[in-house]
């Protein structure tokens, strides 16, 4: 399905001091404006896709801004996987498809998923029982993954989270591929080692569905 992507939505700290303290910890990432109390961070080392490094990071965020952190993992569009920590503790984890590199297990139902820890970490007022119903859905549809990018937009819109957390990570950004929501310009870039300059590419593959190129986006260094 050729959708991967990772990142983490923090609720609390602003966007310059969290660009600074990725700074200080030796992180490449891009960090969004600051939206309804949101920000979020687009790391490189998580392209990899690893989950210990992942937590990691994300625990190191939640216990510095004493604050929840989810990190958010979508693995070839078929599954979703999340971690939540919340002052550095981890709270839940979640995984769509627990089956999806066991071979004759692409059956096995969804673990994790607490919609009532996601709701007291991120959306007090959100509706648990549809958040419920988003996770615990099944992953199969006719022998065929739903994609897991429409999944976790489901979820962002139910706990009312920024739509720019769906559908990129870092390397599509430095690409020139601008989140859904956000402005030319907007991010900014924790600039322990400075990227090139670049320009958006419009032959870049999409990762994911209706993305526009962003036009002009700067990465604002100069800024920390």
């Amino acid at each position: 399905m050729d959708v991967f992507y990772a990142n983490i939505t923090l609720r609390g700290p602003e966007q310059l001091e969290t660009a600074a303290h990725l700074n200080r910890c030796e992180r490449l990432a891009f960090v969004s404006p600051e939206v309804n109390g949101h920000v979020v961070v687009y790391e490189k080392r998580m392209e990899d896709q690893d989950i210990g490094d992942m937590s990691e990071l994300a625990s190191e965020l939640s216990s510095h801004f004493s604050c929840p952190a989810l990190a958010v993992l979508v693995h070839d569009d078929a599954m979703l996987w999340y971690g939540l920590h919340d002052r550095g503790e981890l709270m839940d984890q979640y995984n769509s498809t627990p089956g999806y590199f066991v071979p004759g297990k692409r059956e096995l139902r969804s673990t994790g998923g607490n919609s009532e820890a996601l709701c007291q970490a991120f959306a007090p007022e959100a509706d648990r029982r549809a958040i419920h119903e988003v996770l615990q859905a099944p992953a199969l549809q006719r022998g065929r993954y739903k994609p897991a990018s429409e999944r976790h937009a489901a979820l962002v819109e139910a706990l009312a989270a920024p739509r720019f957390s769906v559908g990129v990570g870092y390397m599509a950004i430095s690409g020139g591929l601008l989140p859904v929501g956000l402005a030319p310009g907007s991010l900014m870039h924790s600039v322990f080692l400075r990227p090139p300059a670049f320009e958006p590419s419009v032959s870049m593959k999409v990762v994911t569905r209706a993305l526009p190129v962003g036009a002009g986006l700067a990465v604002p260094g100069h800024q920390l």
